[in-house]
């Protein structure tokens, strides 16, 4: 059983229930005594701040992960928007994009003019200006009735 830990005339039951009751990690302080710590050093002294603060426009956020959760991008979004050269400010200010169809694209136009997009791209890979891709309707081809006998 832990050894009672007597911290600003207050008994815990452990230093890990003491750590607790401060807001510090309970690993954290123990780690410390072990090191060499007092009980009173190692439960008054505030854990370090791990990371460098981020500025994204006029705030400033005390870590990366701060900063992410503010933005509401998920972490692998903003690793692989930074992957493809985009610097970590402007990753997090494009915040969290739209699912779905993207607009503008040959898919939701041909849609919108109720063509068939598969159609339309293979016209535009042909040549055909975007006007003409939509305006000409497509073949319809008849299948060939095979004689009943």
């Amino acid at each position: 059983m832990p050894a009672p830990v007597t911290f600003k005339d207050l008994e815990y039951a452990s230093l890990a229930a003491a750590a607790r009751a401060h807001g510090l990690n309970a690993a954290t302080v123990i780690n410390r005594v072990r090191r060499g710590w007092s009980v009173a050093q190692a439960l008054a002294t505030p854990p370090i701040a791990h990371g460098r603060p981020v500025k994204v426009g006029a705030a400033t956020y005390g870590s990366r992960a701060q900063a992410i959760s503010a933005f509401g991008v998920a972490e692998r979004t903003l690793y692989a928007r930074m992957e493809r050269g985009i610097s970590l400010p402007d990753a997090l200010a494009l915040g969290k994009q739209p699912r779905g169809p993207r607009p503008g694209t040959v898919r939701t136009t041909a849609l919108a003019a109720g063509a068939d997009p598969v159609i339309v791209a293979a016209r535009l890979r042909s040549g055909w200006s975007l006007a003409r891709a939509l305006a000409v309707p497509a073949k319809r081809y008849r299948r060939r009735q095979t004689p009943k006998g």
